[in-house]
């Protein structure tokens, strides 16, 4: 920057400092004797020197750019982009983001989902042992009241106790199974049709009997079951046929189950409760 600058008036050249301001007249000392003394190198400048009247020929600064503790003033920053200093490139986010990174020592992962996968395991193991305490606790409260209610027996001596089973009195056979729509104007009710045979197994006429018809699928699965009574007699070793019907109810899972099973696919068993032979005696079968 300079800081000197020549200025024309019509009272003659000026020398102003930019600094403070100041103006005093250019003229030339030699002209008036009087004599520079550089503040810097305190050099007593000479008539016969060939520099600048303004810049000393020892050290070459400027008297009045000159500042106590021989410091120059800041100079103005170079506009040429050649010459001025070049500051680093900013780095991009990309590259902060990489010298910021912590890296995770490779056990530490492992570690993390082994104590993850413990405590959950940890936590079922927990839920079961409660689980079979309480369920044990509640066996043997049950077995507790149950042998207070039942008169003091045991459920062992209970499960020892023989079943009386006898031989089966009659067999069954499924003839035929099918859907009658419902006609509500000519007043029938939808159902399911059957036709069986019974066949006395027994050495005596058969007055009545009753029992439980259940239909299974090819797995023994229950289908459906229901309490039908017989009063039609059979006679020994003979057989009868029976039609029925089941009243249809579409909004009973049995019921759609029955109807849309094959026909080959049905089995049926009779489990007989009570027979009423033609001579008066009765024998009840569990």
């Amino acid at each position: 920057m300079d800081h000197i600058n020549s200025v024309t008036q019509s009272r003659g050249p000026w020398n102003k400092c930019k600094l403070v301001g100041q103006k005093t007249p250019l003229k030339r000392w030699a002209s008036r004797g009087i004599t520079m003394q550089c503040p810097r190198c305190a050099y007593v400048r000479q008539p016969t020197d060939a520099s600048a009247e303004g810049e000393c020929p020892r050290c070459g600064i400027i008297y009045a750019k000159f500042r106590p503790g021989g410091t120059l003033p800041p100079s103005k920053p170079a506009t040429d982009s050649r010459s001025s200093s070049r500051l680093p490139p900013t780095p991009s986010y990309e590259e902060v983001s990489e010298t910021h990174k912590t890296k995770i020592p490779a056990w530490v992962i492992p570690a993390v989902l082994g104590l993850v996968v413990g405590y959950f395991a940890g936590r079922e193991h927990i839920k079961y042992e409660l689980r079979q305490t309480f369920e044990a606790a509640a066996e043997r409260v049950e077995k507790s009241f149950g042998s207070i209610f039942d008169g003091g027996e045991s459920e062992r001596k209970k499960a020892a106790r023989p079943k009386r089973k006898g031989p089966t009195p009659l067999s069954v056979t499924l003839n035929r199974k099918s859907f009658r729509a419902a006609d509500y104007r000519a007043s029938i009710e939808a159902a399911i049709t059957i036709e069986l045979t019974f066949k006395n197994l027994t050495g005596k006429d058969i007055r009545a009997f009753d029992g439980t018809l259940t239909f299974t699928d090819l797995l023994d699965n229950t289908i459906i079951s229901a309490k039908l009574a017989i009063n039609d007699p059979v006679s020994s070793r003979s057989q009868l046929e029976w039609s029925g019907q089941i009243d249809y109810n579409q909004f009973m899972d049995t019921h759609q189950r029955l109807r849309n099973q094959e026909f080959q696919n049905l089995k049926i068993r009779f489990d007989t409760k009570k027979v009423l032979f033609s001579d008066g005696s009765v024998k009840e079968f569990e």
